[in-house]
């Protein structure tokens, strides 16, 4: 049996948050990390530094799964992640759930994305193209990547960002359609000011790495040869 630390952080959907936790089925133990957004104001990146530290170096958990606040696991979801988790390579830093979203069943009220499709027996199925609204990792991410990059204010291509560095470590980060789970979306207020800041963080991006994500020309941040993919 594992330990995981489910890290989930909360800007004002509240009763998503809660139906994302209640939606928990898993063998391993688990305990919530809640990062409490709608007071604290942080950069999304931030919280997800904040609750991984806390997973990893404060306590001592094997697992770390980052989710959204606007999810729901699927029965199979969690106990999937891990065993996949453990049958991939060690190059392998980051397995997310595959998202599937399609009509609500009416009749159950729930997503039969989630809990209809795959099989619980499905396994493998492997493409590296993670989904950050449900992410797992152990402590080697942090150890070989770094954090996450705390420049993306308030959110936005923080995840590509990551995904790039781990493709520079020479390792990978990827989806196993083994584990669904359901993304409602769209569940928390965007600011009025959302264009600009994802035109601000984008931009940076293309500043720290020369292109937009998949068109990268830079090996290390803003082209500086002093730094590695650790550095902000």
């Amino acid at each position: 049996m594992k330990s995981i630390a489910i890290i989930i952080p909360i800007v004002n959907n509240f009763g998503g948050a809660v139906q994302a936790l209640q939606s928990v089925n898993t063998i391993h133990s688990w305990t919530p990390i809640i990062l409490p957004q709608w007071r604290e104001s942080k950069p999304l990146s931030a919280a997800w530094n904040k609750g991984i530290d806390e997973a990893f170096n404060e306590k001592s958990f094997d697992y770390a799964l980052v989710i959204n606040d606007d999810i729901i696991f699927a029965p199979c979801t969690i106990d999937n992640l891990v065993t996949e988790f453990e049958n991939q390579s060690e190059d392998v830093l980051m397995l997310t759930g595959s998202n599937t979203r399609i009509d609500i069943d009416e009749k159950y009220g729930t997503p039969l994305g989630a809990f209809g499709y795959p099989d619980p027996g499905i396994t493998g199925n492997f493409r590296e193209h993670p989904d950050f609204s449900c992410f797992m990792i152990d402590r080697r991410l942090p150890e070989i990547v770094g954090k996450f990059d705390e420049n993306f204010i308030p959110a936005y291509f923080e995840d590509n960002d990551m995904h790039y560095r781990i493709q520079l470590a020479g390792c990978k980060a990827g989806c196993t359609y083994s584990a669904p789970y359901y993304h409602f979306g769209s569940q928390t207020a965007k600011p009025e000011s959302f264009h600009e800041t994802f035109r601000a963080n984008r931009e940076y991006y293309v500043r720290k790495w020369g292109a937009a994500p998949g068109q990268e020309t830079f090996a290390k941040p803003f082209n500086d040869v002093s730094k590695t993919w650790k550095d902000f």
